[in-house]
């Protein structure tokens, strides 16, 4: 599990990752070619490729201004989903037509891909990529009680209710489409 210079934490979500100065990729829950780690743990200085079109670039080759995680969650609708994220903080960061939109909230963005999506076609396999799922993103909220009282109107439906754990207390809420969300309040706040 890695976490975000904003608090939002990925938990095993398949995602693009620009990496800042002093960020591990040992503990950032992803693969990891051979020899890309200097001993010392920090990335080094050439690209480090994922597959087709996916590569994560070494601190040194970015711009400093570049510090943000990008998590795409498929949904069945974005413009039903839109009053879900506004009402958790997100704002609309771009818009590509009705089946896309880039929403923003701190340093974290979030992808939002409707039918049509190239995210949403078919697989070679005869797979379909569907909304859903345990993997989520995880939003540390000052005011627990607040956040759910926020979404609540939006016709959130939470699949449990607050949890208490050791570093404070949770609840998974669904998007729209059936994504799972982690509200956490940190113990103290």
């Amino acid at each position: 599990m890695g976490e975000s210079p904003a608090g939002v934490f990925l938990c095993g979500a398949p995602i693009s990752v620009i990496l800042s100065p002093g960020d591990n990729l040992r503990n950032a829950n992803l693969p990891i070619a051979e020899g890309a780690i200097q001993e010392n743990g920090v990335p080094g200085g050439v690209p480090m490729s994922y597959g087709e079109g996916l590569s994560i670039f070494a601190p040194e080759n970015l711009p400093k201004e570049i510090v943000m995680a990008t998590i795409r969650y498929l949904v069945h609708d974005v413009d039903a989903s839109l009053p879900f994220y506004t009402a958790l903080g997100f704002e609309i960061a771009d818009r590509w037509g009705p089946p896309f939109v880039i929403l923003k909230r701190d340093d974290l963005q979030l992808w939002l891909s409707g039918p049509g999506t190239s995210a949403a076609k078919q697989l070679p396999d005869g797979s379909t990529p569907t909304p859903g799922g345990w993997n989520r993103i995880v939003l540390e909220v000052r005011d627990l009680n607040a956040a759910m009282d926020a979404i609540r109107p939006t016709g959130a439906h939470f699949r449990s209710e607050l949890v208490d754990g050791p570093g404070g207390k949770q609840v998974l809420v669904d998007d729209p489409s059936g994504n799972p969300i982690e509200l956490f309040q940190a113990k103290g706040d």
